[in-house]
């Protein structure tokens, strides 16, 4: 810009110090517009003032031209700003530190990992759900050992990069259907009107026809007796079970001095049978109102659901946050994204089937209460989990859960309560870890890097161009109006150079002629000079010089001519030839 704006200010200068040749050049210009004209030395708006005054259009665009040079460095601090928000992507892959193994065989006598004592303290306040928990989805851990290409391995520091891999996370899903009322009995006990007795039928199908004590019924046989402490108590009641397949295998316990045998039971815990078969409903839910003194509570008003255990696989988009691969970011706009048509359910090996047999009524059936009362209150005759359904956090009241047209409430109440427990437990048990490094599997991701660069500024750059377009146009106009070349034969720079425009002119006087500056012009004021030449004509161009002393010059034809003398300078009238050189073709005089 420093280079642009001093080559454009010493065009102005060139064009303003031949300003007066130029107007001269013109030819019979009064002393105001020519020998009196100047406009070096002014200030750039006094001059331009001038140079507009006097018409001369040279000076006034070379002079716009150059006062707008002077304003490019001022545009130019603006031209460049930092973008601290450019993104770089880079492909990457790195190895996962487990896989997934959702068989948890024997579930109830191995335990959770601790699941159903987190989970108990989370509904209770006291916790929160694990770093690789979102919603219901399950993240796998991924491996710390990410290699990178050291020239790009410096800029990964802190928040200012991060990593977005597709992982494929684990979601628990328990599907709910009701069993029709007619499988569903309340009827009061009839040797003990205290109890009211409660029977449900769940019923079987296919290769899970394997009910009852010796497997051989359609159906699971669930049944309670119901006691209450005073006679015309209306209570609750509510339980989720684990439901059992037989046929069953008793065990014999010793307690020192004799054997006991404990029976399977086809329903609830505790269980030291083998797990069910694969591919059969395995949870039973059941809630509703019952009144002891009559025992007449209708059916109706009672749901029963019988439910599978599934385990979805989903593809998610995971974004990690600084070189923390093991933190993934769950909240926001940078939190998982999952990608549709890439999810499916988990079939235990060969045989196919995508229903698993866990047993978690041993750790969700007997989570500690919310509500404590026991009693004839309502809540004494529900298990933990049904409390925590109605009184735990986002608790849906009993009145929103009871009978037929309330269905779907109590399916998708278990359903988010059994997810929330499901997802630890996952959490704790499904990660499997690799025998080998070399047996890892690789999840694909992009590396994004938040990092700053230069970047033009939109408006400063318009700005400049406009301006750097305009003084070229006035720049390009001024030249060839001021047509250096053809005004002058040489630089009026030096002393001498002007003193030889104005040799034997009559302003210094010739031919014996006065000079028109008078004797004492040395000791006269600026002021006065720009009356002293009033009422004269100047111009600048060829003059015939003719004098006594011409030469004489005989042509081949015999005829003696007079060689006419010429110079080239200022003076006053008309010259033969006005400037050095003719005007070129379309420039204006």
């Amino acid at each position: 810009m420093f280079l642009i704006a001093t080559s454009f200010n010493g065009l102005d200068f060139a064009v303003s110090f031949f300003a007066p040749y130029s107007l001269l050049r013109g030819g019979s210009v009064p002393a105001a517009r020519g020998i009196d004209f100047h406009v070096l030395g002014s200030f750039p708006p006094k001059a331009l003032y001038k140079s507009l005054k006097r018409k001369h259009w040279a000076s006034a665009l070379s002079n716009s031209a150059g006062t707008l040079g002077g304003v490019l460095t001022i545009i130019s601090s603006g031209l460049w700003l930092v973008d601290r928000d450019v993104v770089q992507e880079m492909a990457i892959r790195l190895p996962l530190a487990h896989s997934w193994n959702a068989t948890w065989p024997d579930s109830s006598l191995t335990g959770d990992g601790g699941a159903g004592v987190t989970f108990n303290t989370i509904q209770h306040g006291g916790a929160v759900m694990g770093p690789l928990i979102w919603d219901d989805y399950v993240l796998p851990d991924l491996s710390t050992g990410l290699t990178i290409e050291s020239e790009t391995q410096e800029t990964l520091v802190g928040s200012s990069s991060n990593y977005t891999f597709q992982v494929q996370a684990l979601r628990p899903h328990l599907l709910c259907e009701a069993i029709d009322n007619d499988r569903t009995k309340v009827y009061r006990n009839e040797k003990d009107g205290a109890y009211t007795d409660l029977e449900f039928l769940f019923p079987l199908e296919g290769h899970c026809r394997r009910g009852g004590r010796y497997g051989e019924n359609a159906y699971y046989n669930v049944s309670y007796s119901i006691y209450a402490k005073s006679a015309g108590a209306s209570l609750w009641f509510g339980k989720l079970i684990d439901l059992h397949l037989g046929p069953f295998h008793n065990r014999t316990v010793s307690d020192g001095s004799s054997n006991t045998t404990e029976e399977t039971l086809e329903f609830g815990e505790p269980s030291y049978g083998p797990d069910n078969i694969v591919g059969c409903p395995s949870v039973g839910v059941v809630l509703g109102p019952f009144n002891v003194s009559d025992g007449k509570k209708k059916a109706s008003e009672f749901t029963a659901l019988l439910c599978s255990q599934k385990v979805e696989q989903v593809a998610l988009d995971v974004t990690y946050l600084g070189n923390q691969t093991r933190t993934p970011t769950l909240v926001g706009s940078d939190g998982p994204r999952r990608i549709e048509g890439q999810s499916h359910y988990l079939t235990n090996g060969t045989q196919g089937f995508e229903s698993f047999a866990y047993r978690v009524q041993l750790y969700i059936g007997n989570l500690s209460a919310i509500n404590a009362s026991h009693g004839e209150n309502p809540f004494s005759q529900v298990d933990g989990f049904v409390d925590n359904i109605v009184s735990g956090p986002g608790g849906v009241p009993f009145e929103e859960l009871q009978g037929k047209d309330n269905q779907d409430n109590l399916i998708n109440a278990v359903q988010k309560l059994y997810n929330k427990y499901m997802s630890l437990a996952i959490d704790a048990n499904f990660r499997q870890a690799y025998s080998t490094p070399e047996e890892a599997e690789f999840v694909t991701g992009k590396l994004r890097i938040m990092t700053s660069r230069l970047q033009v500024n939109f408006v400063s750059k318009l700005i400049l161009q406009i301006i750097l377009a305009v003084m070229t146009l006035m720049g390009g106009l001024a030249f060839w109006l001021a047509d250096l070349r053809g005004s002058l034969p040489r630089k009026p720079t030096s002393i001498a150079s002007t003193m030889g425009f104005l040799a034997s002119s009559k302003l210094c006087g010739s031919n014996g002629s006065a000079s028109l500056i008078p004797k004492n012009a040395m000791q006269t004021e600026e002021k006065e000079f720009v009356n002293l030449f009033d009422g004269w004509l100047f111009s600048l161009g060829w003059w015939n010089t003719s004098t006594e002393t011409d030469v004489e010059v005989v042509l081949d034809s015999g005829v003696v001519e007079r060689a006419k003398k010429k110079r080239f300078g200022i003076d006053v009238g008309v010259p033969e030839q006005l400037g050095f050189r003719k005007r070129r073709r379309f420039q204006p005089a």
